[in-house]
């Protein structure tokens, strides 16, 4: 529930952020007003198209679902513009409403539909690709999919019938408005001037030395190849993305005892109330509410910790700070094998992690061993949750047995084996 929440609050902030302010105001500054408003309102159309569509077919609004939006956004946008110009340009020709928005959208319906098919046959086979991570993956072709259909919708049928109502524009009186129109005419002479004056006559050129542009684009590629596998160009598959919900991982040895895990978990709960008065938190939040809800959970050794963050500081203070500083108000746990925070939305952890491994048959040589390097490892700047994960000295048992053990021998083995297994259990825990 809490997830589904904070899932709505930023859908509402993407709707706001793309659709409200940004969209609408830079197409604002090259097309008339009531022609940007139905361009940016088009989109808003295809995408409740799109959510009215995914819950027949077992989708959710998610990470992902929403990731495929933000990645169609731009053909979407596309593909009402140019619909839009189209009809935009053949009522400047003198043509009636009506006139003017069928000849304008048959005028690009070509191109359009070329454009938006080709982009649905690239993601088509996605859906149909075997194991598992094309199934959690399923999502971005499906919303794609959806999504472009209702944009075609929406650029051949709705949007024509809005612009061919739309009237002539009428002269700016305020001075307001004046100034709105100087801007608006500034850029889209800008634009024209450059279509006109620069990118035609370059494509003009490119297209008579049609060798030497493909020569060109080669180079380009290659180049862009060799910066990548050079290093200059950094890649990465699942980058750490902050998430509002911060997670934290105890791992106590085995047998350890149930006071020392509670104890322990009340020591990270009463950190957790600690971290909006932390001076490096405090000085990026203007509120003294940072957590929103809290979770605390065992089971067998492991200790888990969840917070969540107030919506509203989102932005404000960094999730990786906030479990960094978590972790620092609750002290070392010498005893623990793990002790990992998480403020990352692919949920592998935050930060770059070193590992490194000792062997030895001397089992004091090797603790010795571990702790002359988490010494060094600590006079390392910046390094910290530096552990190692010796916690027993219990021995392994290698037996290998002879090609041909008679089966006498081997059931006495076996029954020397859990013998030997349960005496080491009563050990243990008697």
């Amino acid at each position: 529930m809490l997830l589904h929440v904070a899932l709505q609050k930023k859908v509402w902030v993407l709707i706001q952020q793309l659709f409200i302010q940004q969209i609408f105001v830079v197409l604002m500054l090259f097309l008339r007003p009531q022609l940007a408003f139905w361009v940016a309102v088009g989109i808003a159309i295809a995408y409740m198209g799109a959510l009215w569509i995914l819950p027949s077919i077992g989708l959710t609004l998610n990470m992902m679902s929403m990731f495929s939006f933000l990645l169609i956004l731009g053909i979407i946008v596309d593909d009402a513009i140019i619909v839009g110009e189209s009809i935009y340009r053949h009522q400047q020709l003198s043509y009636d409403g009506d006139t003017a928005a069928r000849l304008g959208a048959q005028a690009v319906s070509k191109p359009v539909l070329l454009a938006v098919v080709s982009t649905m046959i690239v993601f088509l086979p996605m859906l149909f690709l075997p194991g598992m991570w094309p199934k959690f993956l399923w999502a971005i072709p499906a919303v794609t999919l959806v999504a472009l259909s209702f944009s075609l919708i929406e650029s051949f049928w709705i949007l024509p019938s809005h612009l061919a109502k739309m009237q002539p524009e009428k002269p700016a009186t305020t001075k307001t408005g004046i100034a709105i129109r100087k801007v608006r005419k500034r850029f889209a002479d800008g634009l024209v001037n450059f279509a006109q004056n620069t990118y035609t006559p370059f494509l003009e050129k490119a297209l008579n030395w049609r060798a030497l542009t493909l020569i060109g684009f080669c180079l380009a590629f290659t180049l862009s190849i060799t910066l990548i596998s050079a290093g200059y160009i950094k890649q990465r598959f699942m980058p750490d993305v902050p998430s509002d919900f911060i997670s934290m991982r105890i791992e106590m040895p085995d047998g350890f005892s149930a006071e020392g895990k509670v104890e322990i978990t009340q020591r990270a709960e009463r950190a957790a109330k600690l971290l909006a008065s932390d001076p490096a938190i405090k000085a990026q939040i203007d509120s003294d509410k940072l957590v929103a809800n809290q979770l605390s959970f065992m089971y067998g050794d492991t200790i888990r910790l969840m917070l969540e963050l107030q919506p509203d500081m989102s932005g404000q203070v960094s999730p990786t700070l906030v479990g960094e500083r978590w972790q620092q108000l609750i002290g070392e746990i010498p005893q623990a094998k793990t002790f990992n925070v998480d403020a990352s939305a692919a949920g592998r952890g935050n930060g770059e992690r070193i590992t490194g491994v000792l062997t030895s048959n001397n089992l004091d040589q090797l603790t010795a061993a571990a702790q002359f390097l988490k010494q060094r490892m600590r006079d390392i700047p910046g390094a910290r949750n530096i552990r190692d994960d010796i916690h027993s000295g219990r021995s392994d048992i290698d037996i290998n047995l002879l090609p041909y053990i008679p089966a006498e021998y081997l059931f006495k083995l076996k029954l020397a084996g859990r013998f030997y297994i349960f005496k080491l259990f009563r050990s243990r825990y008697s």
